[in-house]
């Protein structure tokens, strides 16, 4: 986990974004791995705007999209 990572899941506790994370290497590695540059693109953003987030890692794009139409992630 990078710094950002831990600071923004610290920050806001009151409201956490659930972020459905899908895709390809580089741009997102596997919830094993985690990271990528999507991810971390997403980490740094979140930091800079004090989000609390967690990141919930699907095998395809239509996987996390469905679960999120159902709020399934949260």
């Amino acid at each position: 986990m990078t710094t950002a990572a831990a600071r923004s899941r610290a920050a806001d506790t009151a409201r956490v974004l659930n972020v459905a994370v899908a895709g390809t290497p580089p741009f997102v590695m596997d919830s094993a791995t985690g990271g990528g540059i999507s991810v971390e693109i997403f980490e740094t953003l979140a930091a800079q705007q004090g989000w609390g987030y967690h990141l919930h890692y699907y095998s395809d794009v239509p996987s996390a999209l469905q679960a999120s139409e159902q709020d399934e992630h949260s």
